[in-house]
Formats: C-alpha cells, sequence, structure tokens
C-alpha cells in the first residue's frame, strides 16, 4: 500500500518508508549503502520490520515522484520537484 490504512501497522506504507529514505539521504549512496543505513536490527524490537523488497518499492516510488535520481550507480535527492521537472 502506498498511503496507510486504519489497518495497517505505522510506518508500513511506502510514503512512510520513503520518508525515511529521504531523511537518511543526505549526500549521494550507492543503494547498498542506503539499505545498510535503514535496514531493521537483526532481532526486532516491534511488530514494525522494514524488508528489503518494501525498500526497494519505496526507492522505486520515490524514483517515479522524481524526488530521487540515479546516476553512476549513486542515489540523490532531485533539486527540482516533479512539477518542474523538464518533459
Amino acid at each position: 500500500m502506498i498511503l496507510p490504512t486504519t489497518d495497517s501497522l505505522p510506518g508500513a506504507a511506502l510514503l512512510d518508508i520513503g520518508a525515511k529514505i529521504l531523511s537518511a539521504l543526505r549526500s549521494q549512496l550507492t543503494v547498498s549503502d542506503l539499505w545498510t543505513q535503514l535496514r531493521p536490527d537483526p532481532k526486532p524490537r516491534s511488530v514494525e520490520s522494514l524488508t528489503h523488497g518494501r525498500f526497494v518499492l519505496a526507492l522505486d516510488l520515490l524514483y517515479l515522484m522524481g524526488v530521487v535520481d540515479f546516476r553512476d550507480g549513486a542515489l540523490s535527492r532531485t533539486s527540482a520537484t516533479p512539477a518542474a521537472r523538464p518533459a
């Protein structure tokens, strides 16, 4: 699910995961380095657990929205908003 619902766990929606990704992406990082920073503790303390699959789906969503860019093997935030990007 992209947006949270009343039945979903807090932090499980792709927009929530995307927000975590954007807060961690302050400079260019490889996907592996970003996952290393965000991946959950091997011994989860809560039911909310970020999986690699949901991490990748959130990255895909951010890319489609024009918020992140992938060049030369590194992810970075874009400076342009999706509406301001050239066609």
